[in-house]
Parts: structure tokens; sequence; C-alpha cells
């Protein structure tokens, strides 16, 4: 997978840039360019890099509703199984 973060620093705060679409424009099927599978791997990289530094993470989304599944399916239970080791 191709995810794309940047990680920038402030002065009490870290920001990721976090993109995971493909292309700019719909495809020949109209489908959208968001990939689904890079964003989810994109969260679980976050998360990750969250634990390491003892932060918190805070989200917003535009369509968040249609993003749950993805932090459903990746990033929560990768964040249980760290809980729970």
């Amino acid at each position: 997978m191709n995810t794309a973060i940047n990680y920038i620093k402030g002065d009490d705060i870290w920001v990721a840039n976090l993109v995971g679409q493909h292309r700019l424009n719909r495809d020949e099927q109209g489908n959208p360019p968001i990939r689904y599978d890079a964003v989810a791997e994109g969260l679980e990289m976050v998360a990750e890099f969250a634990l390491k530094m003892g932060a918190t993470l805070h989200m917003t989304f535009s369509k968040q509703w249609l993003m749950q599944k993805y932090l459903d399916a990746a990033v929560i239970p990768f964040l249980k199984e760290v809980r729970e080791n």
C-alpha cells in the first residue's frame, strides 16, 4: 500500500496529515478517488505513532459516518490488542 503520512510537530501538539487517494477525479466507473484501504492503513500507522508518543487521537472527517466502518475494522482492534499486551 502507498499511504502517505506527514507528521508536523507544534509547540504542544502533533498533527498527522494522511493521504489515502489515487488521482483527483472519479475513475471510468464513477468511483471517487479515495482509497479506503489506504486510509485504514494510515489510521493504523497514526495510532501506532500516537501510542509511541503517549498521545491521544482527535480526528475530524467531513464524512465521519463513512469512515467509522474502517476505524472499526482496522484501528480499534489494533488499539485493543495493544492495551491487552
